[in-house]
Formats: structure tokens, sequence, C-alpha cells
């Protein structure tokens, strides 16, 4: 039987991704040909990919795999059987296109692509290529097996395009995938501040913001972003800047953006801070009197509503700070007449940082004005009180006034003040004024000679013929015009009311008459007396005990008479200390006896014994003596403290004087009773 021809020489030629074309020469014999592909060179094949059986010369067979290397093989056949195979080599079928090319992150920077293999196998190579534009002129960025990849390069605000070329093993390209084109965003610079260099400077910081060649910041008075209102700007490589020129003690907001060649980020707030106030110049003065003058100043480019600290020194002494205030113009009033006065101004500016000073002011008020009222004095009458006073003819320095006096009336209805003036007169050297209570009034009288004005009398009221009023921390002491208070001998004194540790309880105080230059006069009595009205706590109504030190001991001197409730009203018949005595719950009914062995001999010492009696509620109250055998041999009297007080003068009830001996009295106070002795010596 004769043999088998194999098919003549061949090829294989790639159509496309999924195709395979097979060229061969004829086999003596052969009514049909069989192509075989195989992914493996073995021969006869072990691996048939894909075959196809024709009585031409060549086939191509569809439905291959991308990208992939096939061995062909053909075998010519007729009715009693094929050849073997004839080798046609090898071919690569093309690459499919890559496809769905897309970001997945996007940084001002950098970017990551990725697309799908588009049944390419798991090995194949992808060109990325990239362009500044769409559709313009792609150049290689890298060749990858991987699906994706980070691209870096890019920068904010400039058009990145790209696009994804696969090629098969034999080295064809597929078309190119779709075209992706991407515009980085701006980044903002990282956070930073303000700072104040000086009045018109200010230094903005802040951190560093990616793909950005330059920074402008710029300052705002205003804090809307982005700024409306831009007051300064300045524009860097750097992180930091200082923009000069600015407004003294304003207010600025900074914003800081970074740029490149395609455009600028959005802000970054630095917040706010204020430029410090410049140095007040150019003091002067005007309207210099004897009490006042009005000192003016340049702001020095400090906008309005930045404040100024005005200090003042006087005669020589330390800087005082005597007024805040907004205004260029400050008037001062109460200066002391003939005194020489040094002013200096710093501003401070709204974030509470001070200026330095400016020069320095000197002047001196004019002369000495004139000498303070004496003799203030109300006199009674049927029409209320007239107030009159001596008149003033000599200055602080005790020259004689060259002008006209003006005396000016206060009134207040506290004695503490405020007062305000009511009267004025110029005529005479008296005024008559008629008050009358209710309600009480105070009135004070200054003069005033070439506007320059005496200190203010003793505060005066409209109660009988009116009475000087002290008004102090522990309460208000009234006393008629009398000796050292009135001025008429000497400079007019005055009286301080102070609290006082009661040692015993009760609420203790000290009276003084002052001297003008500091420091008590000594012992003062008060004709007619003085009256306090103070606080009590707890007090309703009665009577209270008042003593006084007498230096070794406290002695009981009178009583003090309560209302309204929680007021008491004392006595006051000459300076010292003295103490008000509470009504302790549960104390002793007898609070102290005087001369518990007394001898009513007339030698005017002992002569009788006095029973000081706790009776807050000024109670009815009665004593009685009883022998040593019981028996009711006299009854007490009142003492001299009516209210408070019980005395027996040792005589019977008969009038006859009592054996000496030792005797049992009984004191009876609302329903309380108390028991003890007494001796009567002969």
């Amino acid at each position: 039987m004769p043999a088998y021809t194999d098919p003549g020489a061949g090829s294989l030629t790639t159509v496309d991704a999924s195709s395979i074309r097979g060229d061969w020469g004829s086999a003596d014999g052969a009514t049909s040909y069989t192509l075989r592909l195989s992914t493996m060179a073995d021969n006869p094949p072990v691996a048939v990919a894909g075959s196809d059986t024709t009585a031409g010369l060549n086939t191509t067979i569809a439905g291959l795999t991308a990208n992939t290397t096939y061995y062909g093989f053909v075998a010519g056949c007729n009715a009693n059987g094929c050849s073997a195979n004839t080798v046609l080599g090898s071919t690569v079928t093309l690459a499919n296109p890559a496809t769905s090319l897309s970001t997945t992150t996007l940084t001002s920077l950098t970017a990551t692509l990725a697309w799908t293999a588009n049944n390419n196998p798991t090995g194949t190579r992808y060109r990325l290529e990239r362009s500044t534009s769409a559709g313009g002129s792609y150049s290689l960025e890298m060749s990858t097996a991987a699906l994706t990849v980070g691209v870096a390069g890019l920068a904010p605000g400039e058009t990145a395009c790209f696009r994804v070329i696969a090629q098969s093993h034999g080295g064809v390209d597929a078309a190119a995938s779709n075209e992706l084109c991407l515009v980085p965003a701006y980044t903002n610079p990282g956070a930073g501040s303000l700072t104040t260099v000086d009045a018109s400077s200010i230094r903005g910081d802040w951190g560093s913001a990616d793909g950005a060649t330059s920074y402008t910041l710029r300052l705002s008075t205003m804090a809307d972003n982005p700024p409306v209102a831009v007051a300064g700007s300045d524009t860097t490589a750097g992180l930091n800047t200082t923009i000069a020129g600015l407004t003294a003690n304003t207010t600025y907001y900074g914003f800081v953006t970074g740029c490149n060649a395609n455009g600028c980020s959005g802000n970054t707030v630095l917040g706010s801070t204020v430029t410090f106030a410049t140095v007040p110049q150019g003091l002067g003065y005007t309207d210099l009197s004897a009490a006042e003058v009005t000192v003016s100043f340049s702001g020095n480019g400090n906008p309005l509503g930045t404040n100024y600290e005005v200090e003042r020194a006087q005669d020589g002494g330390a800087f005082v700070q005597v007024l805040v205030t907004t205004q260029t113009t400050v008037p001062f009033t109460g200066l002391t007449p003939g005194a020489s006065y040094v002013v200096r101004v710093r501003a401070v500016s709204h974030g509470g940082v001070a200026s330095g000073y400016s020069g320095s002011l000197s002047f001196t008020t004019i002369g000495a004005g004139p000498a303070a009222i004496v003799n203030l004095r109300g006199t009674l009458g049927g029409g209320g009180i007239t107030y009159a006073w001596d008149p003033v003819t000599r200055d602080t320095n005790g020259d004689v006034l060259s002008a006209t006096v003006t005396y000016r009336l206060l009134r207040s209805n506290s004695p503490s003040g405020p007062f305000a003036t009511e009267w004025a007169t110029t005529t005479g050297t008296l005024y008559g004024l008629a008050l009358s209570p209710p309600p009480q009034q105070y009135l004070v009288v200054q003069a005033e000679h070439q506007n320059l004005p005496s200190s203010l009398s003793a505060v005066i009221d409209n109660v009988d013929g009116g009475r000087y009023v002290y008004a102090t921390s522990v309460g208000t002491l009234a006393v008629a015009p009398q000796g050292l208070l009135t001025g008429l001998t000497s400079e007019r004194h005055t009286v301080a009311v102070e609290s006082h540790n009661a040692d015993g309880g009760g609420t203790g105080f000290d009276v003084t008459v002052v001297k003008p230059s500091g420091g008590s006069a000594g012992d003062v009595t008060f004709s007619p007396v003085g009256e306090l009205t103070m606080g009590l706590a707890g007090a309703t109504g009665g009577v209270r005990a008042v003593e006084k030190w007498m230096g070794s001991r406290w002695s009981l001197v009178g009583s003090a008479r309560v209302g309204p409730p929680g007021v008491v009203t004392v006595t006051i018949p000459r300076t010292g200390v003295y103490r008000v005595m509470g009504s302790p719950a549960g104390g002793p009914l007898v609070r102290e006896v005087y001369n518990r062995s007394f001898s009513p001999n007339g030698d005017g010492r002992a002569e009788s014994v006095v029973f000081r009696l706790e009776n807050p509620e000024n109670l009815p109250m009665e004593g009685a003596i009883y022998s040593s055998e019981n028996m009711h041999v006299a009854d007490m009297a009142a003492g001299p403290i009516p209210g408070l007080t019980l005395t027996w003068d040792g005589r019977a009830r008969h009038g006859a004087m009592c054996e000496g001996g030792i005797y049992t009295y009984e004191i009876t106070v609302g329903g309380r009773r108390m028991n003890g002795i007494v001796v009567l010596l002969k």
C-alpha cells in the first residue's frame, strides 16, 4: 500500500485577537486537510485549542484566546486515513484593547489609575501613555503588566490625560483604551497664625500646600472668607511673610492661598490679631484755672475708639492713672490750687497691649481757693430754719480775697450725698433758707472765688435748729453746732465713729473728734449731747443699756431706744468707747449690782445700791427688800436709767433708816423673778 505524503510546508498568520489562518502545500492523494492549533509545541498536539477540516490549502480558526501563542499542525487525509502532521510554526493572537480606564484615587500630585483586561490573559503588557491635553500628543508614562498603577508628577489645576494600549506577546499594539483626563484639585495651605509685629505690620505663618509654588497672604478688616476688603497682601515662595503699611490698633483677619501656574487654592484662615497702638503725641493744655484744666493730644494715627490711659503726678509724686478715655481732649476738675502737675498718656490696643508713654506735659494750677466755710449754723423760727455762716474773706493762704465771693448751697436726701447745687448767692454775708422736716434733708455750703471753690462745709440737717451730721460705717451721728466742730476758733474738726471690739458682748463703737491734720482731739464733751443712729441686729422694741469704758471697767451711762426694728438711737454725751447691750436669750435678769455693800451715811460714797436689769422690751418691773426674818421691809425705787435700773437707799417703807445687816432682794420684770442679797453697813 502506498504511504501517505505529508502536506507541503506552510505557515500561520494572525488574523485578529481570536482568529488565526493556516496555509500549507498539497499532499499527494489527499482529499481533505485538518488544521489543528495548540498552545503547546508537542507534535502530535496533545492540547488542541481549535481545529478545522477543509478541502483547500488554507483555513481560519476562530474563538481563540487573545494574546496567546498558538502552534499549528496540518494533516492530509483521504478515505483511507491521514498523513502525519506538517508543523506550520506558531503565531500570537492580537491583544484586545484595554477598556474602562478610570481613576480610583486623585490628589493634588498623584493619581491611581485602573483598567480592565478585556479578556487579555495575565501577563499581557500595557503601555500607559500621557498627554497634557485631550487628543494631544501622547508619550510613554510606563509599561506594565498590572491593571492598577499609581502615577505621580501631577500638579494642581494642570490637565493630565492618559490612555492604555495593550501589546501582544508578538509586539503588536491593540487599539488604545478610552482617554481619561484629570485636573487635580488644589490643596489649601496648612494651618497657621498671625502675629503682630508693630503698629503697622503683621506676620503670617502657615503650612505648605501640595503643588503650590507660591503663597499669597491677604489681610482684611473683616472676617468674611474669601476676604471682600483686602487691606494688604503679599506673595512669597516661603511659608511666612510680613505685611506692612497697616493701620494702628486695628483688628486684621488673615487668609492665605497656595498657587501655581494654573491657579490658586482656597483660603486657609489664619485667625486674627490687632496691630499695636502708636504713642500719643503733641500734649498741650488750655483753660487752666485753680481747679481745672483741659489737656489735649494727638492720637498719632490711632483710630477712633482707641483707649488712652491718662496718668497724672502731683507736686513731684508718683504717676497715678486717673482716667481711661477714647477722647483726645480731656477736662480735669477738682485740682488743687497752686499745685504742680505732670500728665502723660499712653494708648492701649484692642488686644490689651499698651504703647509707650507720650512726652510729659507740666503745668501749675492758679493760686489758692477761698477758705472753708466756718460757723455754719441754723436758727429755728416760725417759718422753719434759717441757715447762716460767717462770710469768707480770705483764701487758704490767708490772703484777702479781691473779688466777690459766691456761695453755693448744695442739698441731698442723704448725709453722704451726692449733693446737688440748689441755690447760689453773692449778696450779703448770710443767707436764709427755711426748711422743716419731714422729710429729713441735708445741706452743705461751698464758697467760690474767681472760679476757685472752697472745700465743702460740714453737713447740716433740718432737725431742731439744724445739726451737724456725720455719716460713718457704724451709723449716723448728729450733734448741734458747737466748739471745735464749727471751725470758729480753730480749724474745723470732724467726728468719726468706728467699730470697736466690745468685750463681754454688745455692739461696740469708738466716738472721736478728729483734727484737720488727723488724729484725735482728745476727750471732748458734746453740749448739747450728740445722737447716734445705728443698726442693732435682732432689736425689735424697748430699750438697750449703753455702757462706756472708764479705763478699767464698763460703766452704765444711759440707754438706747429701739425703733424702727433693727435700729437704735444712742445718746452720746462725750467722746470715748461705748457699747450697746443686746438681749441674750436666757441671760440673767440682774446684769449687775452696783454697791452691793453700801453705807447711806452722807459721805457721798456708796449711798445706795443700784440694780442694772435686762429689760429690752421695757416690761413693768418692781423690787422688794426683805429682812433676815423674811419680813417685807422696803420697796425699790426707779434707778438713774428708767426701765433698766432699780435702787434702794436703805430706808424702810415708812421712811426710817433700816438697821445694818444682810437683806434679801426680790426683783420681778414681766414674768421673770430673781433673788439675791445686799449688805447695809452702818
